[in-house]
């Protein structure tokens, strides 16, 4: 990562493993606002599997609505992480396997 806000944006799990990845478009010009573009993506702890994506649009506003490529609860909606058991750690619903 060359800046703060340009460039690859790359953070860990504490366990050393890819948390997340995305990236900051270039610095053009004499002003830039240091927002997100494309996709930036969320790992597993185990750094390879990924469970949501998140799609900027220039200007740094979301560009669609998340995506969780484990799934979603039923019920509320959550983002599936391989560390649930057989239930929403946020509402409670049973989950089918």
């Amino acid at each position: 990562m060359t800046s703060k806000y340009e460039g690859d944006s790359i953070t860990y799990h504490e366990n050393g493993n890819l948390r997340s990845r995305g990236a900051y478009p270039k610095h053009e010009g004499k002003s830039y606002d240091g927002k997100k573009e494309g996709p930036f993506y969320g790992y597993e702890e185990d750094g390879e599997t990924v469970w949501m994506i998140v799609t900027y649009k220039k200007g740094g506003s979301r560009a669609k609505p998340d995506e969780y490529p484990l799934g979603t609860c039923d019920v509320c909606g959550e983002g599936r992480r391989l560390n649930w058991g057989d239930s929403c750690p946020r509402c409670g619903a049973k989950i089918d396997k």
